[in-house]
């Protein structure tokens, strides 16, 4: 079956949210909260178009150059946000999109205030790939020691320190992971929507992965995505109520945040081995009772 315009906007959307959201997860791994996400988009976008329609660049070739650009760009502001930590380092990333935001608004040559179009290329089999490629680089970078890194200094930054680990590296390198997947989603997202304006990267985008990331969990990378796709899908499953969609899309959130606090998706829940291995234990435990059991009345 074929999907209409609209269904595969919506799916396309949805995987450019997806890697919004492994940007702010990767730095949420590491005990640290980045609301910059924004400010990579809009470099990735910016950069992507810019080799697209003046240079006439491949378009993959083009989101490769535009996420670099943006994990560069996260290379440079690690430094000196280093010495901030969670809603400190929220206030400064905030800052940070918004000057990277007033820099477009300002930069003519890409239409200022204004704008700049004309791109076209995102498909849904393309997004689909590199969504792919990223859930798989992040599986197997979370499946490795630099994952467990990540997750140890999210814990405790000096048992981390005392286990050998260098805590500057590893927050400089989720930075550059960070810029790098949110300059990609910026890329898909300008040849998708065919325009792009320093308005479209304000807080919002940014905002909206890192309550995504929330809702799903964050103790997982599949979390990520099941929060995305309710973030995306749950206002269209609830247009029916008109002008109380935005309301009970709200209340939804809020009742999934009370009964589960640490996320729709932890790592209890994907801990399908533990679960059977546990489950078989207690059967073999019922059963070597009932044997006891058996041979007091023989």
């Amino acid at each position: 079956m074929e999907l209409s315009v609209y269904h595969t906007g919506l799916l396309i959307t949805t995987g450019i949210n997806i890697l919004m959201g492994l940007s702010v997860y990767v730095m949420l791994s590491t005990g640290q909260l980045s609301i910059g996400s924004a400010g990579f988009m809009a470099i990735g976008a910016y950069t992507a178009s810019v080799l697209t329609m003046v240079l006439k660049w491949d378009l993959n070739l083009a989101l490769v150059a535009g996420g670099g650009l943006a994990a560069i760009v996260g290379l440079i502001i690690a430094f000196p946000a280093l010495r901030l930590s969670m809603f400190y380092l929220a206030m400064a990333t905030l800052g940070f999109s918004e000057i990277v935001r007033v820099f477009f608004v300002n930069f003519k040559n890409t239409g200022g205030p204004l704008g700049y179009g004309g791109m076209t290329g995102t498909t849904l089999l393309m997004t689909t790939i590199w969504v792919v490629l990223f859930l798989l680089a992040f599986w197997r970078i979370y499946a490795s020691r630099l994952g467990r890194a990540f997750h140890a200094l999210a814990q405790d930054q000096v048992a981390a320190e005392a286990m050998g680990l260098n805590p500057t590296l590893l927050k400089v390198t989720a930075f550059v992971i960070s810029g790098f997947s949110a300059g990609i989603a910026g890329g898909l997202f300008a040849h998708d929507a065919m325009f792009i304006s320093p308005a479209y990267f304000t807080i919002m985008p940014a905002f909206f992965a890192v309550l995504a990331v929330i809702l799903g969990g964050r103790a997982t990378v599949w979390g990520v995505v099941v929060g995305t796709f309710i973030f995306s899908f749950l206002p269209e499953l609830l247009r029916f109520l008109g002008d109380w969609r935005m309301a009970a899309y709200g209340a939804v959130f809020v009742v999934v945040l009370i009964f589960r606090p640490n996320g729709l998706i932890t790592a209890h829940t994907l801990d399908f081995r533990g679960r059977w291995n546990r489950r078989k234990s207690a059967i073999a435990a019922q059963r070597a009772l009932a044997d006891a059991d058996l041979e007091k009345v023989m």
